[in-house]
């Protein structure tokens, strides 16, 4: 009842440590279900706070899980995510295996440009390969490409799309792996897509190749 006073005070300060409890006692014990579940009626601060726990848990595997669902529950209420995004990445907390369809997910949703802006920087500033985040890079491109309900953002997203598959084709070309081949065939055919519907930077960059 404590907490429950806190998370519904008018004071920020007081609501603000109602928020993280709320959100702790709901990962770590179950508690607060019905709280968690009613994010429309959750206020900024309120949202902010749950959030920012959602960050100190979601690299603990015995509760990652229950921090995607939840973040998914706010992606899918229109919230703001785009903090939650950056830091994850920065702060090194994606695992590509675990995290891939949560990734591709939130890319999907109306943060994705963020998302895809920070996954493109993380790449870039530790020196990964590309080809290991192909699976979620791929599934990203398809969502946006061939899937009718992205088309309002797809023009908005356009140049941190074209990154994507030039990066990606870059890295398969001239590999004589067969895994590679249909990587770079599979990039391939999106750039064909992005090209005729003229998304990005994709008609720059192939007209910049022919010319080379």
């Amino acid at each position: 009842e404590i907490i429950k006073k806190l998370y519904y005070s008018d004071n920020k300060e007081l609501k603000k440590i109602g928020a993280l409890c709320v959100a702790e006692m709901y990962i770590v014990n179950d508690e607060y279900v019905d709280i968690m579940k009613d994010i429309q009626s959750m206020d900024e601060i309120q949202q902010e706070e749950i959030i920012r726990m959602i960050e100190n848990y979601f690299n603990t595997m015995e509760y990652n899980e229950k921090c995607k669902g939840v973040i998914l529950n706010f992606n899918n209420n229109n919230c703001n995510l785009e903090n939650f995004i950056s830091r994850i990445f920065y702060d090194k907390d994606i695992d590509l295996k675990r995290d891939k369809e949560f990734l591709i997910e939130i890319t999907k949703s109306n943060s994705g440009r963020r998302a895809i802006h920070a996954l493109i920087n993380y790449i870039e500033e530790n020196a990964l390969s590309i080809i290991d985040f192909s699976q979620i890079i791929l599934g990203v491109l398809k969502s946006f490409v061939d899937e009718e309900y992205n088309q309002e953002n797809i023009y908005f997203y356009g140049d941190e799309l074209s990154k994507l598959v030039v990066g990606l084709y870059d890295e398969t070309e001239g590999k004589t792996e067969l895994e590679m081949k249909n990587l770079a065939i599979k990039c391939l055919d999106i750039w064909d897509k992005m090209f005729e519907r003229q998304i990005g930077t994709i008609k720059l960059l192939s007209k910049e190749i022919l010319d080379r």
